[in-house]
């Protein structure tokens, strides 16, 4: 009895409604995506006065290269109120790194914020680097 009442609340439901619940609760699991994470570098490593550096952020979902972000990076020197945003490009090599070339004319501490769109989300690590006074 219990099992023909069932049966007959499924056909009230109709079969659509429940073959797209269905669907929806099939499909719902892999829609996921890894939380992005942004990592920062300089090439060349060691930064000094005067000398172009480039400023590369890196964007991954788990393992795998995000080429598909947006990234702008705000710099500052340490104790200065003034803040700079720049535009990067994305670098072709398909590794999720997004780059800009910056001369510095003051060595010190630098801040760089790294403002991220990826994956439906926006993120914004900081990071820190070093200028040294060129030789």
């Amino acid at each position: 009895m219990i099992q023909l009442i069932r049966l007959i609340r499924i056909k009230q439901l109709g079969l659509i409604p429940l073959c797209l619940l269905f669907s929806i609760s099939v499909s719902g699991c892999s829609m996921e995506t890894s939380q992005p994470v942004v990592s920062f570098s300089t090439t060349p490593a060691s930064v000094q006065t005067g000398q172009p550096v480039k400023l590369i952020g890196t964007v991954k979902a788990g393992e795998k290269p995000v080429n598909d972000a947006e990234m702008k990076m705000e710099i500052w020197r340490d104790g200065e109120s003034r803040h700079e945003m720049f535009d990067t490009v994305p670098v072709p090599d398909q590794q999720g790194h997004y780059a800009l070339t910056r001369t510095f004319n003051k060595a010190g501490t630098y801040y760089v914020m790294l403002h991220t769109n990826a994956n439906h989300m926006h993120i914004m690590p900081t990071a820190t680097f070093t200028v040294k006074e060129a030789k």
